[in-house]
């Protein structure tokens, strides 16, 4: 009778060893490749602080009366400007209480500059119709002390003037507070008073 061949396997032993080490350079490889990926990513995502995160986060400044179109991009807001129609007076801080639109709110403050001496003010200021109302007060302020008070009619542009006493070259105080304040409609939720279209000196 014929003897089975005996075929060249490697034992049991032989097989578990040689399964076990192809394991550990299998999950080598892996560990490899998760170090790589987890690098990858840290090296593209932007840190705090960076310039890329700021960019991120950055709100654009909404000027009074102007709708935000088009990315989102960092806005410097310009200081307001005055209607000032006298040539020797100028702005000597920014102005309080008032928008890019020159509407105003129930108090508005300005600190201005005169080359010469003053004598004379007027003030132009225009007030939205209002079916509620028919006129307004506003009290006109310098240096804080009251100097002239006056009722505007609603719907129109009125036009008052009241004599100052400024020096030539002296810093003052202009403050003007109106017991009238109206939202407009939707969007614009601001509370406004009147429109200031100019201011005059002499």
């Amino acid at each position: 009778m014929r003897k089975p061949a005996l075929t060249p396997v490697h034992s049991v032993n032989q097989e578990a060893t040689l399964l076990k080490r192809a394991r550990v350079v299998r999950d080598r490889r892996l560990e490899t490749l998760d170090m790589k990926l987890a690098k990858r990513l840290l090296e593209n995502q932007p840190t705090v602080g960076s310039e890329q995160a700021d960019d991120a986060e950055a709100v654009p400044v909404q000027f009074a009366g102007e709708e935000r179109a088009g990315p989102r991009r960092k806005m410097v807001q310009p200081p307001i400007e005055l209607p000032i129609a006298s040539e020797f007076v100028r702005m000597a801080a920014p102005a309080h209480g008032m928008f890019h639109d020159r509407w105003t709110g129930a108090h508005f403050s300005a600190r201005l500059l005169s080359e010469r001496a003053l004598c004379e003010c007027t003030l132009e200021l225009g007030l939205k119709p209002d079916s509620d109302a028919n006129t307004a007060q506003v009290t006109v302020k310098i240096n804080g002390q009251e100097r002239h008070s006056a009722q505007l009619k609603i719907g129109q542009l009125n036009r008052i003037s009241f004599r100052i006493d400024v020096a030539a070259g002296a810093v003052f105080d202009l403050e003007l507070v109106c017991d009238y304040v109206k939202t407009p409609k939707p969007p614009d939720l601001r509370r406004l008073s009147y429109i200031l279209r100019s201011l005059q000196f002499a």
